[in-house]
């Protein structure tokens, strides 16, 4: 009997072995995210671009899951740019769902009463300086600026750090 019972939990232990990668997977989640040398690349095109501007920000690239992937603080930024660039970077990625920043976002909400509640929520900030990272429709992080104090500054750096590793986004 014992001997029996041996063979058929062998049996089963050689039939998951064998059985195909995909049946094996089936109820896991697949998420993408960027690897850290195109991060930091982005990151730091971002303050490099508001840097020759004049304005000393800070720079934050989060994954899908919210943690901060690349961190970095401009020469001249004020150290409440950190938080500030982690804020925007992390509204996008959570309420931009349609859109793709978090002036999108800020936009939205201000305009509807009942919804700017979620400006309450931690960690978001109803401003631009957040623009979502997407690998097709699926969005894989966001980055953030803070510290410029040109109307749209923040954000259009952060585009600019997106669109420098954009097209090897694949």
């Amino acid at each position: 009997m014992k001997a029996i019972a041996i063979a058929i939990a062998a049996a089963a232990l050689l039939a998951g072995a064998t059985a195909p990668a995909a049946a094996l997977g089936q109820d896991l989640i697949v998420r993408h995210r960027l690897p850290v040398a195109l991060a930091v690349e982005a990151v730091s095109e971002a303050v490099a671009v508001c840097t020759k501007q004049g304005f000393g920000v800070s720079a934050v690239l989060i994954d899908r899951d919210g943690a901060r992937q690349v961190v970095m603080r401009g020469d001249e930024a004020e150290v409440g740019t950190l938080d500030g660039s982690f804020y925007k970077a992390f509204t996008a990625l959570n309420l931009a769902h349609d859109d793709d920043s978090s002036r999108a976002v800020a936009d939205h909400l201000l305009k509807n009463p009942s919804s700017a509640q979620l400006g309450h929520l931690p960690n978001i900030v109803l401003t631009g300086g957040g623009v979502t990272i997407r690998f097709g429709k699926e969005v894989i992080g966001a980055i953030g600026v803070g510290g410029s104090t040109a109307p749209n500054g923040d954000e259009t750096c952060a585009r600019a750090g997106l669109d420098k590793i954009r097209d090897r986004i694949k």
